[in-house]
């Protein structure tokens, strides 16, 4: 008994079923590379928008503390030293310095006023807490901190009693070969009257 075929039995051929995956190879390697394209675009986005978030929030913390501050203790281009004085007894001699790309900040706490009189102070501290504050900073371009006298010119070597205000300048690295991100900020220094 011979089988009859019916055009409708053949079925596909092994070179159709070969074109068939090869187009569908193509078409999922495009909608791949967009998709993930996409998702590149937009975690690049989120980092940036994280790291400009953190970067405001700290310079406007820095801002207030040394905005408050009296008096400025320390200052060069990496790091500034500041005595806040708080709840009308205690003190706190705040430091930020700039160490390997980070910023870093040291907040010793002083029972009375008494005791950030002097610099260093010989008093003992009731707390000493060091955190980092931002990573991934570029300080090779500019300087962290720069002065300004009562004419607002830069001052390039201060002293604590020459600076009447204090300019902020924060870049982070950019992450995936992206640009970096840059804050500036400039604060009066309290007492200081500005001729």
């Amino acid at each position: 008994m011979t089988r009859s075929t019916r055009a409708d039995d053949e079925g596909y051929t092994l070179v159709e079923m070969l074109v068939v995956v090869i187009l569908l190879g193509i078409i999922g390697g495009i909608v791949s590379t967009t998709a993930i394209g996409g998702m590149r675009s937009t975690r690049q986005a989120q980092n940036r928008a994280y790291s400009t978030e953190a970067i405001q929030a700290q310079i406007e913390r820095m801002a207030r503390d040394i905005r408050v501050a009296d008096p400025i203790r320390a200052a060069s281009s990496t790091s500034l030293t500041v005595d806040d004085y708080r709840n009308s007894t205690t003190c706190v001699r705040n430091t930020w310095a700039v160490s390997e790309g980070n910023k870093v900040q040291t907040s010793i706490t002083y029972p009375t006023w008494a005791s950030c009189t002097a610099y260093p102070s010989t008093a003992t501290p009731t707390s000493t807490v060091t955190r980092t504050i931002l990573t991934s900073l570029d300080t090779s371009s500019t300087s962290v901190f720069t002065y300004g006298d009562a004419n607002n010119a830069t001052i390039a070597s201060p002293t604590t009693t020459q600076i009447y205000n204090v300019r902020i300048s924060i870049t982070q690295s950019g992450l995936e070969n992206r640009a970096g991100v840059t804050f500036a900020t400039s604060v009066g220094v309290r007492n200081a009257t500005l001729s």
